[in-house]
This record gives structure tokens, C-alpha cells and sequence, in this order.
């Protein structure tokens, strides 16, 4: 049942890495054509000339220049949240994995160790019995012990 849990968790952020990991392809692409897009209107725009052409049409390269570089700060902040989204999936999965590693360590250990015999234990039992009406905490401390060798 644990591992069942563990193991479909392990597969649902599984999925939301790869998610993450089309998206910041995706965002990359587009940075790399928004920034390619910035250069070539750079390259048009001179402001040595902005005297000789058009006032409109400055205007609108302007405008241009300036939407492509608030297009290129916003793909990078969006980048970068995504990046520090897969970081923490990463590690949620490295912990899942972890415990994944813990709980197969458990259960293959989980079958019996004790192997004391029964006339040991009955000794114990027997001090213990003993000890409730004289001395009940150091009992409690006796029930411990043999509980911790049966675990």
C-alpha cells in the first residue's frame, strides 16, 4: 500500500518534470526568436537617421523595440520561475526515490530476528512481575527492552 503510494507519486511528478521540461524548451525557443527579432530591428533602427525618415514610422519601430524587449524580460522571468519549479520537483523526486529505496529496505528486513528462547523470556516476564509492586519505572524500563528485542 505505501509503495503503491509512493510509486504513483513518484509517477505524477515524473510527468510534471517532463511538463516542465517541454515548457522551458518551449520559452526557450521563443526567447531565442524574440531576441534574434530584437536584433534585426536594431539593425534597422538608426537613430543617426531619425531626423530624415518618417516620424510614424519611427515611432512604430520604436514602439516595436520596446515590446520585443518587455516580450524578452517577461519569457526570462518565466524561464527562470520554471527553472526553480523543476528544481524543486527534482528533488521532491530524488526524496520519493529515497523512500522508495527506505521502504523496499524495510520490507525485505520486516521478517522475524528473534530467535531467544522461551525459557529467557519467561525470566524476564518473571523479574518484571516482580519488579511493578516495588518498582514500577524500572519495570516499565524491563518491558522496553524486551519489547525493543522483539522488534
Amino acid at each position: 500500500m505505501l509503495m503503491d503510494f509512493l510509486e504513483n507519486l513518484e509517477r505524477e511528478v515524473s510527468s510534471e518534470i517532463s511538463s516542465i521540461q517541454e515548457q522551458l524548451d518551449l520559452e526557450n525557443a521563443k526567447l531565442t526568436e524574440e531576441e534574434k527579432f530584437l536584433g534585426l530591428i536594431q539593425e534597422e533602427h538608426n537613430e543617426d537617421f531619425q531626423d530624415f525618415s518618417p516620424r510614424k514610422y519611427e515611432s512604430v519601430n520604436d514602439k516595436t523595440l520596446h515590446d520585443t524587449k518587455n516580450d524578452i524580460d517577461s519569457i526570462k522571468t518565466h524561464i527562470n520561475s520554471l527553472n526553480a519549479d523543476l528544481k524543486i520537483r527534482k528533488k521532491q523526486l530524488y526524496d520519493i526515490n529515497d523512500c522508495i529505496k527506505e521502504a523496499k529496505k524495510l520490507s525485505k528486513s520486516s521478517q522475524p530476528k528473534y530467535v531467544a528462547s522461551k525459557d529467557s523470556v519467561i525470566t524476564k516476564l518473571n523479574l518484571i512481575s516482580s519488579l511493578i509492586s516495588t518498582d514500577p519505572m524500572r519495570a516499565k524500563i524491563e518491558i522496553s527492552e524486551l519489547l525493543k528485542e522483539f522488534k
